[in-house]
């Protein structure tokens, strides 16, 4: 669990496909009951690790009520429809 800050959080084990070691920032912004998501990583990395952290600070998908997209490059865009499905 890496809570950075009280309701700050980085979601754990976001890779970059195709990149060993490399990975990517996912914020979380824990506001009570609802969750600002920061960036969604890249097509194909977010689903699992984004919900094995959700359940490990005891929240899940249906919590996340925005999400802020920082800037469009793939490592920050490219999980978005996944993120939105869930």
């Amino acid at each position: 669990m890496s809570e950075i800050f009280p309701g700050v959080h980085i979601v754990d084990g976001v890779m970059a496909p195709g990149a060993p070691g490399g990975h990517v920032n996912v914020c979380l912004l824990v506001d009570g009951g609802a969750i600002t998501m920061v960036d969604a990583g890249y097509r194909g990395s977010i689903r699992e690790p984004l919900e094995r952290y959700l359940a490990s600070i005891g929240r899940k998908a249906t919590d996340i009520r925005r999400i802020v997209i920082t800037h469009h490059h793939m490592d920050h865009t490219g999980g978005l429809p996944a993120v939105v499905e869930m």
